[in-house]
């Protein structure tokens, strides 16, 4: 394995579409997609079923090809290249073990098949073995394993002949829950170790935000934003991103004016009150009387009273997670708002069904969405 930098680019992906069957039921599985991974990044394709992260993913494998643009692996161009001519390994969902052989031969099947010395193909299954912590299981079938253990073996496997990318199809679906949480660890400091370009594909917004260097958000064949998991979670440009990656409240408002800048900044209302906010405006929104402002649940705070509130409303539902509440409120102009706080012992405040209550919100907590 190569040694480059952390900024380095892996994987280019340069005005890709993906179409299937033909007019008028022509699928768009991806149109005009690009993208850079950067070498060495634990990168996450996360979307809803359908919006073309696992046929990006099938792209970058080699198992399909592009309907048009160009692809590129370390500055080479691997847009039709078969599978066996990329330094590129995937991980399944199904995990594809082999049942009747053990750990160890599992996990030499692909370096025998790339016809290594027998001493090497040792050294290595050695390695790949404490790498995942399965030394003592290396001569049991794997159809005599747990799960998670699958799952270890199955990513030791794709590790053993060092890929430039490894590709992670749902790996994590099948598992429970609190498996799944160990396993996003392990994967990360896998990455970490080894080295390589890790693209990990899910629907799953914890696993995102827990495991990744960025995020590219896809929908319908698009990627509408690409960023950290802070960048993801804090500052989602658009409603769709917003509303897909945790909890949000989504509040309509009225512009009251607009001072030009890069960016520019707009005095807003909002919907049901008489107080006026300063936010950032989006470029595409400079000229618009109305905007969608955004606000996520723990950024509001809940208060008996309402005098001095931004918002005020009726108390519908409580949702209580152990950490923390969710509380629904009707506001007074009709709209649902939610309010996430954090559960204390000896917290004095316990509102009931029906009371009317108060919400605060900071200014820096508004953000205007670009749709």
């Amino acid at each position: 394995m190569s040694k480059t930098k952390k900024d380095a680019i892996a994987i280019h992906v340069n005005g890709v579409g993906k179409y299937f069957g033909s007019e008028p039921n022509l699928v768009k599985a991806l149109d005009n997609v690009s993208i850079d991974i950067r070498r060495n990044e634990f990168f996450t394709l996360l979307g809803p079923s359908g919006c073309g992260k696992t046929t990006l993913l099938r792209l970058i494998a080699g198992f399909e090809s592009p309907t048009f643009g160009q692809m590129l692996l370390d500055n080479q161009d691997i847009t039709n290249l078969p599978p066996y001519h990329r330094s590129v390994n995937t991980v399944f969902q199904s995990y594809a073990l082999f049942p009747h052989l053990t750990v160890a031969e599992n996990i030499s099947f692909g370096l025998e098949m790339l016809k290594k010395p027998k001493h090497e193909i040792s050294a290595t299954v050695d390695e790949m073995l404490a790498l995942v912590h399965m030394e003592e299981l290396k001569h049991r079938r794997t159809d005599q394993i747990s799960g998670g253990q699958q799952q270890r073996v199955a990513l030791a496997r794709a590790l053993a002949p060092k890929p430039d990318v490894l590709l992670l199809d749902e790996p994590l679906s099948a598992l429970d829950y609190k498996l799944r949480r160990g396993m996003q660890i392990e994967l990360k400091r896998l990455q970490l170790e080894t080295g390589i370009t890790f693209i990990f594909v899910t629907h799953d917004q914890e696993e995102a935000l827990t495991m990744s260097d960025r995020i590219a958000v896809m929908s319908n064949g698009h990627i509408l934003q690409v960023g950290t998991p802070n960048e993801i979670y804090y500052n989602p440009q658009e409603r769709f991103v917003a509303d897909f990656i945790g909890e949000s409240n989504f509040i309509e408002a009225e512009v009251v004016s607009v001072t030009k800048g890069r960016p520019a900044t707009a005095s807003l209302r909002l919907a049901g009150t008489r107080k006026t906010f300063k936010a950032n405006m989006p470029a595409s929104k400079s000229k618009d009387k109305t905007a969608t402002v955004f606000i996520r649940p723990e950024h509001a705070k809940l208060q008996k009273s309402t005098r001095g509130a931004t918002l005020t409303g009726t108390l519908t539902n409580m949702l209580f997670f152990g950490t923390d509440t969710n509380y629904h409120l009707e506001l007074d102009n009709g709209e649902a708002f939610v309010v996430r706080s954090q559960n204390e012992i000896g917290h004095a405040f316990h509102p009931a069904i029906g009371d009317k209550l108060g919400v605060v919100i900071d200014e820096q907590a508004i953000q205007v969405l670009k749709d």
